[in-house]
């Protein structure tokens, strides 16, 4: 209930300050749960918030006219054309039938397609990511704080709190003799946590060392708190992800990359008690004896798991089965799978070939083709980060509309993005940004 009335109270400020409410939305999305429910009836397929949140802000941005706005053209919309029409064909194929696996469809298409050109087009001037970064930073310093006190008491009243939100709850990680307690601060998972942790991190180094003027030294501060909060998830595909991300501020000709570098090796020096325990959660991503005595998947069951899914692909080959497979598939099949813990094997079994390809373009785009166009390095370590990290595991509930602020960040503060955006500009006749009536748009 309590996501519910902040998202409606978005919604309201956005009728009258679009660009504004629709950059406090994005800020909402680090906090939220995104699978609580508005609408759940027996016999009614659940309407999540997610999906309610991204339809009402599309529609008011069709409404306002901003799809006229003559802007740089979106670079994902090849793959993510591929991604949609893969998903809807699937819900002719799917084995929970088609209006359940339609809405899932439909939730794809406006929350992870739609609402993302809606990123692209809206977050565009150095003020708009000014706001969000320092909208992160509180969140991400209280999320901190939380997740060190989580830490300390071993439970979480907030993920109980979004656990009741759904008929099914969260499934969380219970503590072993192996890793202890697991932190997910206000998030629902521990990969999820440890990843949007980690991305915050980078993201708060990029910001701080590309400012030309005098940056609070409190973002590098907070940064150094989700750095921790990181190491406490205890997950492997977290500290990966953090650490491929990271490459991303690695500028040997800037002086601020050594105080950042410095920085961070004071903090981690300081807060080494915090995480000795822990330091075979690090050395299992290189040293298999590492691996054995923290536990996880190894490339044993990794190549089980690809027999297991190719098996279940040879029976739906071009569309696959949809999104819940797993539930109505014979369990003797399905045990293998454990979980589908890959990007890859997930699309295999639930989207078929077409889904493969939607997502193998969608990795070319975003690793390759968009970071080679606009000469992005940093681009392109985040993007390799989160893609390579999604092969080796799942991601649950890792801030996927963060990860595309800090991708369009690093390309529109690169000349050549700066470029086309200034040939835009040459033509104000059809650029609704220009236009005085600020009551159109209220970009």
């Amino acid at each position: 209930m309590f996501f519910s009335i902040v998202g409606v109270l978005i919604l309201s400020y956005s009728c009258f300050n679009f660009k504004k409410g629709f950059l406090v939305y994005l800020l909402f999305q680090i906090v939220w749960f995104s699978n609580g429910k508005i609408i759940s009836m027996a016999g009614v397929p659940s309407i999540p918030i997610y999906l309610v949140m991204a339809l009402s802000f599309v529609t008011i941005y069709i409404i306002k006219g901003g799809f006229r706005a003559k802007l740089v053209k979106f670079p994902f919309m090849i793959p993510m054309l591929v991604l949609s029409i893969s998903r809807v064909l699937t819900c002719f194929t799917s084995l929970e039938g088609f209006s359940s696996e339609f809405a899932r469809a439909i939730g794809f298409i406006f929350g992870s397609f739609i609402e993302v050109v809606l990123i692209w087009r809206i977050v565009e001037e150095e003020k708009d990511f000014d706001f969000l970064i320092k909208g992160y930073c509180l969140i991400f310093a209280v999320a901190s704080v939380y997740g060190l006190i989580e830490y300390v008491i071993k439970t979480n009243p907030i993920v109980e709190y979004k656990s009741m939100l759904t008929p099914e709850g969260i499934s969380t990680y219970q503590a072993d003799i192996f890793r202890g307690y697991r932190v997910m601060s206000i998030f629902e998972h521990p990969i999820g946590a440890g990843m949007t942790f980690g991305l915050f991190a980078v993201f708060a180094f990029l910001y701080w060392t590309n400012r030309k003027k005098k940056t609070s030294n409190i973002y590098i501060t907070v940064a150094l708190l989700s750095i921790l909060c990181v190491t406490l998830t205890k997950m492997r595909a977290s500290i990966l992800f953090t650490i491929i991300a990271a490459m991303t501020f690695v500028k040997l000709n800037n002086k601020r990359f050594y105080k950042v570098a410095l920085f961070a090796l004071v903090g981690l020096a300081i807060c080494f008690p915090i995480y000795k325990d822990y330091i075979n959660v690090f050395l299992s991503l290189f040293s298999s004896s590492a691996q054995q005595a923290v536990g996880g998947s190894d490339s044993t069951m990794r190549f089980l798991q690809f027999d297991t899914v190719y098996k279940i692909m040879k029976m739906s080959p071009l569309l696959g089965f949809g999104e819940q497979c797993a539930v109505y598939l014979p369990k003797s099949l399905v045990v293998n799978a454990f979980g589908f813990e890959s990007i890859w094997f997930e699309a295999m079994s639930r989207y078929g070939i077409i889904g493969v390809i939607g997502n193998l373009l969608m990795l070319l785009y975003s690793v390759f083709i968009v970071p080679h166009k606009y000469k992005s390095k940093s681009a392109f370590w985040i993007s390799l980060a989160f893609w390579l990290t999604n092969t080796l595991t799942t991601v649950p509930f890792f801030r996927i509309s963060m990860y595309y602020v800090v991708y369009f960040y690093c390309i529109k503060q690169t000349m050549f993005y700066k470029k086309e955006r200034k040939l835009c500009d040459m033509q104000p006749e059809k650029n609704l940004l220009t236009l005085k009536n600020k009551f159109v748009l209220k970009l």
